[in-house]
């Protein structure tokens, strides 16, 4: 297998909670570019920047650094995984959604192959590059 993350949306994202998610995450993404960290892109062969529109939010690691495309989807219902094999792209996925479940409460049902201790990290990462928010963890990962 590998070590992979999962996520199923269990109910209707409202508008306000969907660009809540997709701004944390541009903001994230911004706010990584001033500070050097991995870099992500659309897919791990597309050198264009993560896709990010009102249906879903789709990206990948760069080249090697790539794996499996991460995609979340809005619509209720939708169930997807994201094997990274802890690539370092690993930590975007585990941020959007960290993003994802502080905006839209019970709407995310996150599951993961990685341990609490890692989730702590990208969360500690997380409320450190963005410091307006203090973000939990999913309650399932515990």
């Amino acid at each position: 297998m590998g070590y992979t993350h999962y996520v199923r949306t269990k109910r209707k994202i409202t508008d306000h909670e969907w660009k809540e998610i997709c701004n944390d995450f541009q903001h994230l993404l911004t706010t990584n570019k001033l500070i050097g960290g991995p870099v992500i892109q659309r897919d791990y062969d597309d050198p264009r920047a993560p896709e990010i529109t009102d249906k879903h939010i789709w990206f990948n690691g760069a080249k090697e650094d790539g794996c499996e495309t991460m995609i979340l989807y809005r619509d209720e219902g939708n169930g997807i995984f994201c094997k990274t094999n802890r690539r370092t792209y690993d930590i975007y996925v585990k941020a959007l959604l960290i993003f994802a479940y502080n905006a839209a409460p019970r709407a995310f049902l996150v599951t993961s192959d990685g341990t609490i201790e890692e989730w702590e990290k990208a969360q500690e990462w997380v409320n450190s590059v963005m410091p307006f928010n203090e973000y939990v963890l999913p309650a399932s990962l515990y």
